[in-house]
């Protein structure tokens, strides 16, 4: 299974390119350009941000039983929402952005406990 996201990346990557170029084909190079800025810099600060925040509890946690429950989860998935929206393309913003939403990353880590077995129930 981890074999396959850096493959899922790089396409991810190119395919957002490719809708990156376009975009600035069709409509005009400034606005990728902005667009591109401007996630950059609000992905830095999301990174920024849940370092802050959550570093000091995530390890706090792994001296502890580790154990797959939001509050140990949430700061690497803003960590990941922050490097989605420092990638270029359309997609990983929209991406990056959806994650940046408490009950998307919820809905991460409900799908996270199904899968590996741990959680209620």
């Amino acid at each position: 299974m981890f074999r396959v996201w850096p493959v899922t990346l790089g396409m991810l990557v190119l395919a957002d390119t490719a809708v990156w170029a376009a975009e600035g084909w069709l409509v005009s190079w400034w606005l990728p350009l902005v667009q591109g800025v401007a996630t950059a810099l609000l992905g830095l600060g999301v990174i920024g941000w849940a370092s802050w925040r959550y570093g000091k509890a995530i390890a706090a946690r792994l001296d502890d039983d580790l154990c797959l429950d939001g509050r140990l989860v949430d700061g690497p998935l803003l960590l990941l929402a922050g490097i989605l929206l420092i990638l270029p393309g359309l997609l990983a913003d929209l991406l990056g952005l959806a994650l940046l939403a408490r009950p998307v990353r919820q809905l991460v880590v409900m799908v996270l406990q199904r899968g590996s077995g741990v959680g209620p129930g």
